[in-house]
């Protein structure tokens, strides 16, 4: 309605045309950044799998009976290991590593170093106040 002379006014109506496309495609599924195999391992070694996920594991392109990782020679040898996760919708994520394995005589590592995955915190004595370490 128009103020000043109380008559009604025509209404302007704008249309538009949308074109449907396909969705973009999904992308890859992230392989979390966590997943990591120590660089050398002892025979009878259980593979890591994160949690909530499901993990097969190809050794020299062999299969992974269990998710154990087996040197039946008393020499140690270098593997190539492929892990597939599969996560609960379904979609699978690979990721390669490359280990030493220990021979089967082999009991305990001579030497070890731990490297962490997280942020590490410690507490000072003197403040008893927790630092994070970078």
């Amino acid at each position: 309605m128009d103020c000043k002379s109380g008559l009604a006014r025509p209404l302007l109506v704008l249309a538009a045309t949308v074109a449907l496309t396909d969705p973009a495609p999904a992308a890859a599924p992230a392989v979390p950044a966590y997943w990591v195999v120590p660089p050398v391992l002892a025979s009878g070694t259980r593979l890591p799998v994160p949690t909530g996920l499901i993990a097969t594991w190809r050794a020299d392109g062999r299969a992974v009976s269990g998710g154990v990782l087996t040197n039946r020679s008393a020499a140690e040898r270098v593997a190539r290991l492929e892990g597939t996760l599969t996560q609960a919708d379904g979609t699978t994520a690979t990721k390669r590593f490359t280990v030493r394995l220990l021979g089967k005589n082999v009991r305990r590592l001579q030497a070890y170093a731990r490297t962490p995955t997280a942020r590490m915190t410690r507490t000072s004595r003197r403040s008893r106040a927790a630092c994070i370490l970078p």
